[in-house]
């Protein structure tokens, strides 16, 4: 089974450094980086300092697109990740709008029943963290929880 966990936020709220801390912590634990390009063989890079990422251990395969603030590129991006066969698929959007309609668009309207890719969502919300933690913390807490989830639904 294919999943999609979005990783819900307003802007500036840390989702990319949230997706960051979640790439270095599944590399820690044994994933390998997978060379991501285009269908059309160019480079795929993201705006600023969001990215696109695919890693595998053990045939388990996970996407990761942290950038959720563009509707067309979260499009593109996770339509590239679906054709790179991840399993787990982790992407950001916004709490509302088209970034959110996006991720939401992905639940079997695009494709086939064999490749119908169920929405497991979670929303994080860095700022409903307590005042004594720091934006770095709360993100740290996040992405730890995130490779919990991956961890499950690896199995």
């Amino acid at each position: 089974m294919n999943f999609i966990v979005a990783l819900q936020g307003k802007a500036r709220t840390g989702k990319t450094n949230t997706h960051g801390i979640l790439r270095n912590i599944l590399l820690d634990n044994g994933y390998d980086r997978i060379p991501v390009n285009l269908t059309t063989g160019q480079s795929f890079t993201a705006p600023g300092n969001d990215f696109v990422e695919v890693l595998e251990r053990d045939g388990v395969r996970i996407g990761i697109c942290s950038a959720g603030d563009i509707p067309h590129y979260l499009n593109r991006s996770v339509d590239e990740l679906i054709r790179y066969r991840c399993q787990i698929i982790f992407a950001s959007c916004r709490t509302a709008g088209g970034t959110v309609s996006e991720i939401e668009d992905f639940y079997g309207f695009r494709y086939t029943p064999a490749d119908h890719v169920p929405i497991y969502k979670l929303k994080l919300d860095v700022n409903a963290a307590p005042t004594n933690i720091t934006e770095t913390q709360c993100n740290q807490t996040d992405a730890n929880l995130l490779f919990e989830i991956s961890e499950r639904l690896a199995i």
